[in-house]
């Protein structure tokens, strides 16, 4: 795997240069955008394949579930690209209103240039990492011998939803029936793909109403990336099938979801979360007050959404400013305590609880107040920095680049290849690469997701559907 690294490492250090052009600006201004610019160019120039060629053993469009494509857009997108509607906000924005008064200090704007140029750094290490371990090209060991792929996925799909139904109410596997979730979704979705090529209209039926169930389900959740997390996958799988025909409703539906979801989110868990009330009851009480919501109001709920939510920059930016200049560098500590969430409660009934343990770090910069009843851990970027600085982004970007990666390659030997390996297993086990979140529950989900994957492939052999390939 090391030598489509030693093949293209020439190539890698030139994706350093952006990072380097940032120190011969002095404005925060422009160093915020030659920041933004770079981490767009070199996210297409990645996906592009100009950095290093894609796979070869199948066309780009039969890939985009690899990690290259569709992870990477995603989590870069999250975390480089979506700070510009923060900083329109420093600048005064909101939306293309523009008020002088609003402008932020000179101080303001300086910080978060800083951590613009501390996400491009990362950036180029994440991306190093990613195309260096996504090599396709070791020999088959196991193949599928499914007959009919839509009733397995099917059945697949209910098993895992109806399981983790049943695991959300025993204490302590959360986690699991939150992978479980997601990985039906997958497989139901992927069904009715299948399902559509095959002109199976039955079938197509059946798992439709089974993904308008889902997706009105993840909504009453009150989560915005359960439905995120439909909607992608199934406006890339039905993009092949419809090509064009559906750009402009995928489109349309993109901007539906930004314009309502984000407030409705919030209202909604106003009344679902803090409330007390049922999902259907809180529905219907967040679709009466945004009805009766001014439009001032809407407009500043859905800005406050881009500015605050839709991207971790502005908890980033209060980090920065007070490490190391007040807060020194944590060092191993934030890794220390990685390593203890890896092991099970079950093994250590007393082991502290991961989130009062990142929410500590939050808790330290002052971000929110003890007694807030509200979940804000740190993210992966912000981890890195807090470690060890710009050293720490690099490296350890560059480090879930090469696992992000190293997993999409190692479900695809265990399950035969692309479709059921990075197409529906790395896709919905390994679901929190799409944005990323702090040490302890990134590092955490990472591993039980490579044993889940080799649990599924233990258990597709019991039953006949895997097989070695020489068979």
């Amino acid at each position: 795997m090391l030598e489509r690294f030693f093949l293209h490492a020439y190539k890698f250090p030139l994706l350093l240069i952006p990072y380097l052009l940032t120190f011969g600006v002095s404005e925060p201004v422009w160093v915020f955008f030659t920041s933004w610019f770079s981490s767009v160019l070199i996210l297409i120039l990645s996906i592009s394949g100009l950095i290093v060629p894609h796979p070869p053993d199948r066309h780009w469009t039969q890939q985009i579930f690899r990690p290259v494509f569709l992870t990477q857009a995603l989590f870069i997108g999250f975390t480089c690209i979506s700070p510009l509607f923060y900083f329109a906000d420093k600048l005064g924005f909101v939306f293309f209103d523009w008020n002088p008064e609003n402008v932020s200090s000179a101080e303001g704007l300086f910080y978060l240039a800083e951590c613009q140029r501390l996400y491009l750094l990362g950036q180029i290490g994440y991306t190093i990492g990613l195309l260096s371990f996504s090599d396709y090209s070791a020999k088959p060991v196991w193949k599928l011998q499914i007959r009919n792929q839509t009733v397995v996925l099917l059945n697949l799909g209910l098993m895992l939803m109806v399981v983790s139904t049943g695991l959300a109410f025993v204490p302590g596997l959360e986690q699991l029936a939150k992978k479980f979730l997601v990985l039906g979704y997958v497989s139901v979705i992927f069904c009715l793909g299948v399902a559509i090529n095959e002109h199976n209209r039955r079938m197509v039926w059946f798992s439709s109403l089974i993904v308008i169930f889902a997706l009105g389900y993840s909504l009453l959740t009150g989560s915005k990336e359960d439905s995120i997390i439909v909607m992608v996958i199934l406006g890339l799988i039905l993009f092949p099938v419809f090509r064009l025909k559906i750009v402009i409703p995928g489109l349309i539906v993109i901007y539906l979801w930004f314009a309502i979801m984000p407030v409705f989110s919030v209202v909604y868990r106003n009344y679902g979360w803090f409330g007390g009330y049922g999902k259907i009851d809180a529905a219907l009480m967040t679709i009466e007050d945004i009805s009766a919501m001014p439009k001032s109001d809407y407009q500043a709920k859905n800005w406050a959404f881009f500015t605050k939510r839709f991207s971790e920059v502005s908890m980033f930016e209060v980090f920065r400013r007070n490490t190391p200049e007040f807060v020194d560098f944590y060092g191993f500590e934030i890794i220390n305590n990685s390593i203890l969430a890896l092991i099970p409660r079950f093994v250590w009934p007393d082991k502290p609880i991961a989130e009062m343990v990142a929410m500590e770090r939050v808790w330290e910069a002052g971000i929110v107040e003890r007694d807030t009843a509200v979940s804000a851990k740190t993210h992966y970027f912000v981890d890195s920095y807090l470690s060890f600085g710009a050293t720490g982004v690099f490296f350890f970007l560059l480090l879930l680049g090469s696992l992000t990666a190293y997993a999409s390659v190692f479900t695809e030997r265990l399950f035969g290849g692309y479709y059921w390996g990075s197409a529906i297993m790395f896709t919905g086990l390994f679901r929190i690469l799409w944005t990323g979140t702090s040490f302890e529950f990134v590092f955490n989900a990472i591993l039980y997701s490579f044993l889940l994957a080799y649990g599924f492939h233990f258990a597709g052999r019991m039953v006949g559907y895997i097989v070695r390939e020489d068979t």
